[in-house]
């Protein structure tokens, strides 16, 4: 059993990396497509300090057929004052803002609520740029909070953003030539780290911990966008719209039925239309092309709380989609990815960590043929992981660079991350199981990182 798990935790990243080296970068149209209309609801909570990016960021965008509609679900902080300072904030009726909705008639219960019984408290315009709108409603949890979004929401296309992240001046262009193909129901972007473009981060003067931290966490972000999730969709099995940087057809989130309170609403969603879709030949893919600047945690109590959150979501849709996911097991390559290399492979891979200390210890106090043994998997594991991490820089080199100076401290990280970081994301996919059966009915909050006050424009990278 260990062999076979062994054997499959080398062959599926492997296939992996050759199914995304051989993919094909998104060809611009000769003739410029329509505008299409997105719907870009921002749920916030707490975000008075990364708020106002957010805003820059929609402006500096290069597409204009848009509304933005920020949601702040009871922030106990001045979100509401900079979000009305920023946008000069008048005050709608709140059964205009929301009699544009004529989808209760299909039976979605979050849609027959009205906007009392959703928290809504009230509802504004901006007068500076007349496509920005806030809804201001009490605290209930992200997914009541896009719930709300898009009860409101008054295009056949959502995005979902969060409030720390940016999305580039491209992004929806090509989501908007994505979405010309009538089968795509959902689509995610690729996902960068906001800190890689700091210059602060570059300096020498930079937190030595907080460097490292971020810089594993860029590598990661590489190596999930432009190797995993670019394999995956080519098989049609994206088991994950992250939720900072989605798009969805609104239509097909009032059939799924809006979302669910958990832990993690992303992967929640992205199976429950799965499920929706199921032998309909409607897809869910996933662009790198289209990019997203989202901060990451800078320092390890934050990124554990973050990590051990993302578990918990994804053992809980396990528990809530396991008879779908049985009953396609055979048929559906999303549900083989997602039961052979999430619950068994996920584990495995971390194998060649633990191996790494064995083979310390085995030459200290074994035989000779025991520790050639672990000598040629250990050669073999470090150099796979090499190859694996710089045809990661290399794919990502093709949709969206990195500065140059961020990919020279990549070397290190490729190190600590064959040496070190694999064994942490082990413990965090254990603590994540155990934490989540310890206290399941802990659903949904919001569970935030620190986040810095930053002046980010993607614009100008």
């Amino acid at each position: 059993l260990i062999e076979l798990l062994i054997f499959l935790s080398t062959m599926l990243p492997l296939f992996h990396l050759l199914n995304a080296l051989f993919t094909r970068k998104m060809q611009h149209a000769a003739v410029p497509i329509k505008q299409k209309r997105f719907s870009i609801l921002i749920p916030c909570f707490n975000e008075a300090d990364t708020v106002m990016v957010s805003i820059k960021g929609l402006l500096d965008m290069n597409y204009h057929n848009y509304e933005a509609v920020y949601i702040n679900d009871g922030s106990r902080d001045d979100t509401m004052g900079v979000l009305d300072s920023a946008l000069d904030l008048e005050m709608m009726p709140i059964v205009t803002a929301f009699n544009n909705n004529t989808a209760h008639r299909k039976g979605c219960s979050f849609l027959k609520k009205s906007a009392g019984d959703m928290g809504v408290r009230a509802v504004y315009r901006s007068r500076k740029h007349k496509n920005f709108y806030v809804i201001d409603k009490i605290n209930g949890g992200k997914s009541e909070s896009l719930n709300a979004g898009i009860h409101f929401a008054r295009s056949g296309l959502v995005v979902t953003l969060d409030a720390d992240s940016v999305l580039k001046s491209d992004a929806l262009t090509h989501m908007n030539k994505a979405f010309e193909k009538k089968d795509v129901v959902a689509a995610g972007g690729a996902i960068h780290i906001m800190q890689g473009y700091d210059p602060a981060y570059l300096e020498d003067g930079f937190d030595n911990k907080k460097r490292v931290l971020i810089t594993l966490q860029i590598l990661e972000y590489l190596k999930g966008f432009y190797i995993y999730k670019l394999s995956l969709s080519k098989q049609d099995a994206m088991a994950i719209i992250s939720g900072a940087f989605g798009v969805f057809k609104r239509d097909i989130l009032i059939a799924a039925g809006g979302f669910r309170k958990t832990l993690g609403e992303d992967i929640d969603i992205t199976l429950r239309i799965h499920r929706l879709i199921h032998k309909t030949g409607q897809k869910i893919i996933y662009l790198p092309e289209a990019l997203c600047y989202t901060q990451c945690p800078e320092d390890w109590r934050d990124l554990v709380r973050q990590r051990m959150r993302w578990q918990k979501g994804f053992v809980n849709c396990v528990e809530y989609y396991k008879w779908f996911l049985v009953r396609t097991f055979l048929f559906k390559s999303l549900t083989f990815h997602f039961f052979v290399e999430a619950l068994l492979v996920g584990v495995c891979s971390c194998l060649f960590t633990v191996f790494t200390y064995v083979f310390v210890f085995v030459l200290a106090f074994g035989d000779i043929h025991t520790a050639a043994v672990f000598a040629v998997y250990f050669a073999f594991g470090v150099a796979f992981n090499v190859i694996y991490s710089i045809s990661a820089l290399g794919v990502s080199v093709k949709y969206n660079r990195y500065p140059k100076a961020i990919m020279k401290k990549v070397g290190v990280a490729i190190l600590l991350d064959i040496l070190f970081y694999r064994f942490f994301n082990l413990f965090m996919y254990l603590g994540g199981t155990v934490a989540y059966f310890w206290n399941r009915n802990k659903k949904d909050c919001w569970h935030k990182v620190a986040r810095n006050k930053r002046e980010f424009f993607a614009s100008n990278v």
